[in-house]
């Protein structure tokens, strides 16, 4: 099932020429003075591994920072990933997981258990989740 979502920048950053971004349903926009809504959750699943799929990695741990920077509770993001780049001898900086050169550390906070190499992921899970 796919969930429309929305990027939504909030404000620009005086010192650099970016947005300040988060992700919110559109629902959220939509109905956000409603007390009907019921518990969210969010998915992040990225099925690629090594240094070469850095950015595939990098792109889940952006988006857990946004809906964190949006709202949504830690305890309700369920993370996929294999959680190998990090600390992979081909990473320069050595436990660090970031977007670009200037970026913000972007692996902060991200749930380490849901490592897709361990033994607990396989295909079952994921139709459970699905």
């Amino acid at each position: 099932m796919v969930v429309p979502i929305r990027v939504h920048g909030a404000a620009a950053r005086s010192n650099r020429k970016e947005w300040d971004l988060v992700i919110k349903l559109l629902t959220e926009l939509m109905d956000a003075d409603s007390d009907e809504v019921g518990t969210r959750w969010a998915i992040l699943m990225v099925g690629s591994n090594g240094y070469g799929n850095y950015r595939h990695q990098v792109n889940v741990c952006q988006a857990y920072q946004l809906l964190i920077k949006g709202g949504l509770k830690e305890e309700n993001i369920v993370v996929f990933m294999y959680n190998d780049i990090a600390s992979n001898q081909s990473n320069p900086r050595h436990g660090v997981i970031i977007n670009h050169p200037e970026g913000e550390y972007l692996y902060a906070g991200v749930p380490k258990h849901t490592d897709a190499a361990s033994e607990l992921y396989n295909t079952h899970d994921l139709t459970l989740v699905s």
